[in-house]
């Protein structure tokens, strides 16, 4: 149970980042 949470939190986490990479990577493509 303990290892199932911490393996979504994880998920969730790297999710986030990968949003929020790709948005200031999208931000960065409209400014050139």
């Amino acid at each position: 149970m303990g290892l199932l949470a911490a393996g979504i939190g994880a998920g969730i986490v790297a999710l986030g980042a990968g949003i929020g990479i790709g948005m200031i990577g999208k931000g960065a493509t409209e400014s050139i």
